[in-house]
């Protein structure tokens, strides 16, 4: 059996830390997310958020942008996305549940870390979901919120990378930015979860 590359190695060493490593002389950090750009990820619609007066203009936003971003510049045609999860409820809607109503609120949990089991009914719609992707691992946008009592209001975004077929949780993380305006923070929000997953413009 062929050893693993150091790089590859050490990449998987830091996934599992939660950190990134450090790249080269340059000393850039790559994205914290990237080695999974290799997968197939289904990135699911996001699920909820807390201050908007349009959430359901405010979601789509969002997952619009979210999908510009990584169709652009990261994975391309290989990542299933939000409209192609509502697609496949619309083709399913016997077999899948609404893809913008997946029970995620128990993800929002302080308690809910890597290697945590996956709540249901989550877990359970999960797994019909990535049957019909082809997937394995999964974004999930959980909850934005908004602060307002700090200058600058700061939004912040709840992210849960999930394995739907061993029903646990890969990763939890967190994108925060200021903002202007709550629309505004959508298209911030979009683009601070998609460094995680690709470099930043030069």
């Amino acid at each position: 059996m062929r050893s693993q590359p150091r790089s590859q190695l050490r990449w998987l060493v830091c996934l599992a830390l939660g950190v990134a490593p450090l790249a080269g002389a340059a000393g850039q950090a790559p994205p914290r997310l990237a080695p999974l750009t290799a997968s197939r990820v289904l990135v699911l619609p996001a699920q909820s958020v807390t201050g908007s007066n349009n959430s359901r203009g405010w979601l789509a936003r969002f997952d619009s942008v979210l999908t510009a971003q990584l169709e652009s510049r990261g994975p391309g045609a290989g990542w299933a996305y939000a409209h192609d999860a509502i697609r496949y409820q619309r083709q399913n809607p016997s077999y899948l549940t609404d893809a913008r109503a997946l029970g995620t609120h128990g993800l929002s949990d302080d308690r809910v870390r890597e290697n945590s089991v996956l709540p249901e009914p989550f877990a359970s719609r999960l797994r019909a979901y990535i049957g019909v992707a082809d997937a394995r691992l999964t974004l999930v946008p959980v909850a934005a919120t908004f602060d307002t009592t700090i200058s600058p209001r700061v939004a912040t975004l709840r992210l849960v990378v999930a394995d739907g077929r061993t029903a646990r949780v890969v990763g939890v993380y967190s994108v925060a930015s200021p903002y202007a305006d709550v629309t505004a923070a959508a298209d911030s929000l979009a683009l601070q979860t998609a460094r995680l997953f690709i470099a930043r413009s030069p």
